[in-house]
């Protein structure tokens, strides 16, 4: 993924397939305002990403990494999350 880009709207292949699992998520006749995903598309040549409903990236990463440490809690895993200092 060595064309890492931010943008409002799909710029290409992977990103406009990610917008469309966001757009049926939305037509859904259970989706309610409020609901937030990461979509996550690779194809191992190309990847893309889409976030719906979140107000920053920081609260996505947050929401993945909880995300990922169910997904090895099922596997009879764990991951510790530590801060490491930073700003402030």
């Amino acid at each position: 993924m060595a064309n890492e880009q931010r943008s409002s709207k799909p710029h290409d292949r992977m990103t406009r397939l990610a917008d469309a699992a966001v757009k049926a998520l939305e037509a859904d006749s259970e989706y309610e305002p409020g609901i937030k995903c990461c979509v996550f598309l690779d194809d191992g040549v190309n990847a893309g990403m889409v976030l719906h409903g979140y107000e920053d990236t920081g609260e996505a990463i947050a929401d993945v990494l909880v995300h990922v440490r169910a997904m090895l809690r099922t596997q009879g895993q764990d991951m510790q999350i530590h801060a490491l200092g930073g700003r402030g």
